[in-house]
């Protein structure tokens, strides 16, 4: 099987994104756990989103932790601090506080400080594109 593949390099002056396109192929090992995957695999939130967010927080939530109980708390962490500025702007009590009960609190206490650089350099990278 091949598969194509879309590979974004750098952003150029003209604001236009250059790509490159190749072909890959695939082991069979690989070809069979892809349809193993296409059959079985369960439908998660964080699966029907390009959000990178959504998609970012559920990776930190998901570390030592089961799915089944991963998933309540990024509904809940989706619901309060629906975009990275919202996590950002939340103090560490709150942010700890809506993670109890996941227990690891260094996670949520780099997740919030991760939050908060990405805002900052997003704010950073919106006043230099205005000037």
């Amino acid at each position: 099987m091949w598969v194509l593949c879309f590979l974004f390099v750098s952003y150029n002056t003209q604001k236009t994104y250059l790509c490159n396109l190749f072909m890959v192929h695939l082991h069979p090992f690989t070809q069979h756990i892809l349809q193993w995957y296409s059959v079985h695999a369960r439908s998660l939130p964080w699966r029907q989103t390009r959000n990178p967010y959504a998609i970012w927080l559920s990776e930190i939530i998901l570390q030592q932790t089961r799915v089944a109980q991963g998933e309540a708390y990024w509904h809940r962490f989706m619901a309060q601090y629906p975009t990275v500025e919202h996590l950002a702007s939340a103090s560490e009590d709150q942010v700890l506080l809506l993670w109890q009960g996941l227990g690891y609190y260094s996670r949520a206490r780099n997740l919030h400080a991760a939050a908060k650089e990405i805002a900052k350099q997003r704010l950073l990278s919106l006043v230099f594109l205005q000037n």
